[in-house]
């Protein structure tokens, strides 16, 4: 239901002076997690699920109001660390992922990594994000000196004794205090009642979009599309991919990676669309696992009949996890220490989620073959809308993308340069996508016609629909 629910993923790491082997046990310790967070007042676990745990927070609203939330969490025990998926309300998830490696260069000594992602309803994500962020760096701290110290002790099944019956009833009273502070309770309820009926267990909320009449969808795009000669919306959004295609100078043979693949669709589009040539290798990366599992499974089954038809076969490495690499990502195609390299590197319309854009494109640059082009279909706004100090406040308010990210046409061409790109080129065809985008979802029932509402908003206040590509230098 984007824009209004948003991610946005936060890592951390510390290196300890404790082997690998007890770093290892401490963070596969459920418990040890959980009493390291320091907002966490109680939990409770079920025998019969001795991985779900029942959490409660104390956190500060508007910086002085004190409420308690209730959430549940699964721990899924790795062998290099653990996975955690958490369901808390409003629509709000996290996924964390925990790993736990020895410092090849320093024996005893163990980096321990986080990286969560959230995902919130926009009017929450603000107060998320500053919690995550300030809690989760002191979490790090915490058991660093905890496991140092020698103070980590394994810890058996525990259940804290419920709270006091009252609290419920005050937490509840506390988030609905927040809400009406926000002035959107009522389209809050509403959306929120939308986004859990709507939404399948897969996160394929975009199928209904790719549906033509009453037959089933037959493609799985998820993008804003270029509206010039198309009349629906695959049509669209396979038009601007291929004007991104265009734009990156893709050619036969080429090893290709595709970022922000979502369920598969562009990956399909670069092995089997009539109008492009044939990739030697295609890699690809997606932050929902559910999105990755599904590409995977849909690249499969289109390569299996390509086998049948004796068809040669492009090689597909697909990975799960966020665009930008970091110390935490593990198998990651732009980590700096694996040789691999791409001749086009293709962003549809996903990089202004990025934490940051910036390390993206940078990143992207060192993973470049000599000569060869980046190209990605953007948000950025024009330099009269970032002129105007309103304006640049409402848009950072809105929390649309992170605030790095918020640019203007003429910032991101030099951004480009300044990182290293030369030949950058930029094509503005905000005409040309928000006008039929939001003309498409206008009448498609009232979820949809105030998300169009809404998202007129953010261009009034300038955003630019791009296509921007840069080439590494020869």
């Amino acid at each position: 239901m984007w824009p209004f629910f948003l991610k946005f993923t936060v890592s951390a790491s510390r290196v300890l002076n404790v082997p690998s082997e007890e770093a290892l046990k401490a963070i596969q310790d459920p418990v040890f997690l959980i009493t390291l967070n320091p907002l966490v007042i109680g939990w409770s676990a079920e025998p019969a699920k001795p991985n779900h745990y029942t959490i409660r927070d104390r956190l500060s609203l508007l910086g002085f109001f004190k409420t308690v939330i209730s959430y549940t969490c699964d721990f899924s025990i790795r062998d290099d660390g653990v996975d955690t998926e958490t369901q808390a309300g409003l629509g709000t998830r996290l996924w964390s992922k925990w790993r736990a490696r020895p410092v090849s260069d320093e024996p005893g000594k163990t980096e321990v990594s986080e990286e969560t992602t959230v995902e919130a309803f926009f009017l929450n994500m603000p107060m998320i994000t500053r919690t995550l962020k300030a809690s989760h760096g002191e979490l790090m701290d915490s058991m660093k000196a905890k496991l140092e110290e020698g103070h980590y002790t394994p810890s058996r099944y525990s259940q804290y004794r419920p709270l006091p019956y009252l609290l419920p009833l005050i937490a509840a009273l506390s988030m609905y205090t927040w809400t009406l502070v926000s002035i959107l309770l009522p389209v809050l309820g509403l959306f929120y009642w939308l986004y859990k009926t709507s939404k399948d267990p897969y996160d394929l909320f975009h199928l209904s979009l790719n549906q033509i009449g009453d037959e089933p969808p037959r493609t799985e795009w998820l993008n804003m599309g270029f509206w010039r000669n198309a009349k629906v919306f695959p049509e669209a959004c396979e038009a601007l991919a291929l004007k991104l295609t265009l734009a990156a100078g893709y050619r036969e043979g080429d090893r290709v990676l595709d970022v922000g693949h979502g369920t598969g669709e562009s990956l399909i589009f670069l092995l089997s669309c009539p109008h492009i040539p044939r990739p030697a290798t295609v890699t690809g990366i997606t932050s929902l696992f559910s999105h990755h599992k599904r590409s995977s499974d849909r690249v499969h089954a289109l390569q299996a009949s390509q086998t049948q038809k004796s068809e040669s076969a492009s090689v597909v490495t697909l990975y799960h996890g966020d665009a930008v690499f970091s110390p935490v990502a593990y198998k990651h195609p732009l980590d700096p220490k694996v040789s691999t390299t791409f001749d086009t590197i293709l962003a549809l319309d996903c990089a202004y989620h990025f934490h940051s854009r910036r390390a993206f494109l940078s990143q992207s640059l060192r993973k470049l073959t000599k000569g060869r082009r980046i190209a990605l279909t953007d948000i950025c706004f024009s330099p009269e809308a970032l002129s105007s100090r309103t304006n640049r406040l409402l848009i950072k308010a809105a929390h649309f993308m992170p605030g790095e990210n918020i640019i203007s046409t003429t910032d991101y061409i030099r951004v480009m340069e300044e990182i290293g790109y030369v030949d950058v080129k930029m094509e503005d065809i905000s005409e040309d996508v928000f006008p039929g985008f939001m003309g498409f979802l206008s009448p498609r029932g009232f979820a949809w016609w105030l998300s169009v509402h809404i998202f007129s908003c953010y261009v009034g206040l300038g955003a630019r629909f791009v296509i921007v590509s840069g080439a590494r230098a020869d």
